[in-house]
């Protein structure tokens, strides 16, 4: 059964293997499968010819008619030749040479043998000599038949934008640099072919808080191109893939930028998008950090110090408000407590069937803080949610089986029955108290 990621009370039913949930630098490779591609090898330049020997005539002599050379096209060539070409017959190989190749203009290669002095007949009326791929000069000066094919090349992909020296004041500004050149520097070492203007986007939209625009369907289907895709290119022996589409590439590297930035935010960092953008540009280009190995290596480790002594001084606080409000809340009427701890009161009632923790349940919920501030809801999204009564935080399979169908009440859980003192990054603080009204619509 898969539920969705923001389903706040069904931490043991998250789906860990939801493609890219929690993008990081090392998940990168081993979740898509990528490695390091060796770069293909330089095709080799055709053989040089060797240069053909002129010797003048002794006294001059009416102009020999041209040599022809028989082209892929059966075509004759001509040749200028104004002496007899003297040529010297090559020395014993040890490994017999093929004869020197000529160029047609269809990529083909003429075989040119040359072992004997060419007889020629002048011709009967001037004919005008065409630029011949290799001309002996009247000099007696050796020339090199040179007559290179074209090479068909493909043209390589864009390179990835320049990024700019950038301005780092802030610890968090320093912090968001290492992170996103780090991040950069990974994907394009996996040669991931990305679109870059589509990973910034999402990159920008996950750390502003911001849905992905991509729905699961897709995301799935995306997904599974590529890493057929990368397997193919990366794996000896697999079966070949077709090439992705340019609509396929921007939709894997919206997923991808959508799990780095949310990821970030899950880790409780408060990233400078621009500077973090801008650092992942740099590492997108192979381009040096601004900011050295051993000062990363720094910054980061004070950062996580500063930021756990922050979170404990925020729990503090949250498991004090939370204490309190509790102690308050069970002094009102119609407020019900448990042995755990648990508070409850009823809404509605029902007459249904008691779920076991054998069973299945079909429900609709809304989740809020002390505050007030909503972190997830069912009835928000207009589906319910159904799974098993001990997939969810403890809190709630305590209250399932003291329900009834159509029950409708509010919880009010203490963070021990709830995410504990770590609570879950990016949506419940460490040590909160949590709020719910729950429907139990169905028994399965």
């Amino acid at each position: 059964m898969k539920l969705n990621s923001r389903t706040a009370p069904f931490e043991r039913l998250r789906n860990e293997s939801r493609f890219l949930a929690a993008l990081t630098l090392t998940s990168i490779a081993l979740t898509i499968g990528c490695g390091d591609k060796p770069e293909p090898a330089p095709a080799p330049e055709p053989a040089a010819k060797a240069p053909v020997e002129i010797t003048p005539p002794a006294s001059p002599e009416p102009a020999p008619k041209p040599a022809a050379i028989v082209s892929s096209e059966r075509k004759p060539v001509e040749v200028a030749a104004k002496a007899p070409v003297k040529t010297t017959p090559p020395a014993p190989p040890v490994a017999a040479p093929k004869p020197a190749a000529v160029a047609s203009s269809k990529l083909k290669s003429v075989e040119v043998a040359a072992k004997a002095p060419v007889k020629t007949t002048p011709p009967a009326s001037p004919v005008a000599a065409p630029k011949p791929a290799a001309v002996a000069s009247s000099k007696g000066k050796s020339v090199e038949v040179a007559a290179k094919a074209p090479v068909k090349t493909t043209p390589p992909a864009s390179p990835p934008t320049s990024a700019k020296p950038v301005q780092l004041n802030s610890t968090i500004q320093k912090v968001s640099y290492v992170i996103g050149h780090n991040i950069g520097s990974s994907i394009a070492k996996d040669a991931l072919g990305l679109d870059e203007t589509a990973l910034t986007a999402a990159i920008k939209g996950a750390l502003a808080k911001q849905p992905s625009k991509v729905s699961p369907q897709e995301q799935q289907a995306a997904m599974t191109a590529f890493q057929q895709h990368m397997m193919a290119k990366r794996q000896p022996g697999a079966p070949a893939a077709s090439a992705m589409s340019k609509e396929q590439t921007k939709t894997v590297s919206s997923v991808i930028g959508n799990n780095i930035g949310s990821g970030i935010v899950r880790d409780g960092i408060d990233a400078d998008a621009n500077i973090f953008v801008a650092a992942l540009k740099a590492g997108l280009a192979k381009q040096p950090s601004q900011i050295s190995e051993e000062d990363s290596k720094s910054i980061m480790t004070a950062f996580q110090a500063e930021a756990k002594v922050k979170k404990e001084a925020e729990a503090k606080l949250l498991a004090k408000a939370g204490e309190d409000f509790l102690e308050a809340n069970k002094k009102k009427k119609g407020v019900t407590v448990t042995k755990s701890g648990l508070q409850y009161e009823v809404i509605k009632s029902g007459n249904g069937k008691t779920p076991t923790t054998a069973d299945k349940v079909t429900t609709h919920y809304t989740g809020t803080l002390v505050d007030g501030t909503k972190f997830d809801s069912s009835v928000d999204r207009g589906t319910p949610a159904t799974f098993p009564v001990t997939g969810v935080i403890k809190g709630w399979t305590e209250a399932l089986q003291l329900m009834k169908e159509g029950d409708k009440w509010r919880l009010f859980i203490p963070y021990q029955l709830a995410y504990g003192p770590q609570g879950r990054p990016g949506s419940i603080p460490p040590a909160a108290m949590l709020i719910f009204e729950i429907e139990l619509i169905k028994v399965n």
